[in-house]
This record gives structure tokens, C-alpha cells and sequence, in this order.
């Protein structure tokens, strides 16, 4: 008998403490980290994850991200992730993100690009090869469009330096997308980030760092937002970009 598969995927979170930054909100990266988590069980519900993958000597790999993000949950309140996937082309498949607060008023949305690779070559495969999951018509979709490409930074404004250490490191061995966004947050005054809410992220994810590099981030201000710029510190390989909106807290 065909298994029957889940379209929309759904995870309840409680905000911790240590999800939580000084303001008690909840930090956008522990955001990107209930996104992932979702997205991965997902996957293994559709028997398209790490687990099922792997003994194909596949990997997903995460290309782009947006989060559009419209206020932030507080410690210990409870959100609702919901998410699913959006849509397929030759090389990418696309997954979108719905936050709600307990109440079910929406927080933030999301949506991600992925692509599979073989860990061997690191070679694209063809979604058609390993998407069994191809009868449910029209996609569904809570973010305006995909994720879009983000500029490089031109002439930085500042320029600080990570070195990548084993907390860094995801199960694939090399530094968690989620740990660029922290590093890019970090490169910002205090005085900043307690008196600003990030409401608009993109990032697109260009090579892999890996433990013990030296990761120089890039910023540039234009206008009313913040390129980011991450490179190995040799200055030639390009780790990933992001493109950061802000609000000021006085204006919720």
C-alpha cells in the first residue's frame, strides 16, 4: 500500500531562554534554527532526508534563504511552525515557512532554495532523480516570490574576523547555515542590536567553511539596509552573502 505523505509539516516551539537574546525576544537566528529543524523532519517524513539521502551517498544542500520577519515571539511563548514545499525545477526545490504565535497571528515567513548533491563528485543532481513526491499539483506558497540573489559587497564599511571552532560544525562537517547569520549579528554594536529588530534577511550561501578557518565579515551600509560579504581570510573565496533590513524598536 502507498504510504500517504503530509503535505504541510507542522512543529510547535517553546521560546527558551537560551533561544532568547537581552530584549527577551526571540533572536532570528533561533528562527532560522525551528526552519531548519522543520524542514528536516519534513524531509524525513517524505522519506527524502539526511537518513535517505545519505545511503544514496546524496546530501541536500542549502542554496538561498528569506525571512520576511514582522515581530518576534518572547521568552517562553510558544509558536507554531507550519511548512512545505513550493515548488521544483531541474536543479532546486523550493520550501516555504509560516510562524504564527499561539493565537495563530502570523510572526514571520520564509521560504528556502535547496539542491541535492553528490557527496563524492559535489555534483548537482537533477531534482527528477530523487523527488518522488511529484502528485500534489499546484504549490502552495506563504513567501512573495523565491529568494533572491544578494550583491556583494563592494566597499565595506567594517570588517570583522570568526574563527571556526567545533560548535560551529553541523553534522555534514562544515559551518551551519545558521552560524553565518550569528556571525554577521555579532559584527554589530550592542547599542544596535538592542534598539533594532532585523525584519528583512536574504542570504545565498556560495562555498563551505570549514573548522578552523578564519572567516572575515564584510559590511556595507547602503541607504536602509546592510550588505554582508564572508570570505575565507585568504580574501578570494566567497562563503556567503546576506542582505539585512532593519526597524527600530521604538517604532513596534
Amino acid at each position: 500500500m502507498a504510504k500517504t505523505y503530509q503535505r504541510i509539516w507542522i512543529d510547535t516551539y517553546k521560546i527558551h531562554s537560551y533561544e532568547s537574546d537581552l530584549t527577551t525576544r526571540a533572536s532570528s537566528a533561533a528562527l532560522l534554527q525551528f526552519m531548519q529543524e522543520s524542514a528536516w523532519n519534513h524531509a524525513e517524513h517524505l522519506e527524502l532526508g539526511y537518513s535517505h539521502l545519505f545511503e544514496k551517498n546524496l546530501a541536500w544542500v542549502l542554496a538561498r534563504l528569506s525571512l520576511h520577519t514582522s515581530s518576534l515571539p518572547t521568552w517562553h511563548s510558544t509558536i507554531k511552525l507550519e511548512t512545505f514545499p513550493s515548488g521544483l525545477d531541474k536543479l532546486f526545490a523550493y520550501r516555504d515557512f509560516r510562524i504564527l504565535d499561539s493565537a495563530g497571528n502570523p510572526l514571520a515567513v520564509g521560504t528556502t532554495t535547496w539542491l541535492v548533491i553528490d557527496i563524492e563528485r559535489r555534483r548537482p543532481q537533477r531534482t527528477e532523480s530523487y523527488f518522488h513526491v511529484r502528485d500534489w499539483g499546484d504549490y502552495a506558497h506563504a513567501f512573495p516570490g523565491f529568494a533572491p540573489k544578494v550583491d556583494s559587497v563592494s566597499q565595506p564599511d567594517s570588517i570583522s574576523r570568526r574563527t571556526v571552532r567545533f560548535s560551529h560544525l553541523d553534522v555534514n562537517g562544515h559551518v551551519n547555515n545558521v552560524k553565518y547569520l550569528e556571525f554577521v549579528l555579532d559584527a554589530f554594536p550592542l547599542d544596535f542590536l538592542t534598539n533594532n529588530m532585523l525584519v528583512t534577511l536574504d542570504m545565498n550561501f556560495i562555498n563551505e567553511a570549514l573548522y578552523d578557518d578564519t572567516v572575515a565579515i564584510h559590511t556595507q551600509h547602503i541607504q536602509d539596509y546592510y550588505l554582508h560579504s564572508l570570505f575565507r581570510d585568504n580574501g578570494k573565496t566567497e562563503l556567503c552573502r546576506l542582505k539585512t533590513r532593519w526597524r527600530k524598536t521604538c517604532e513596534d
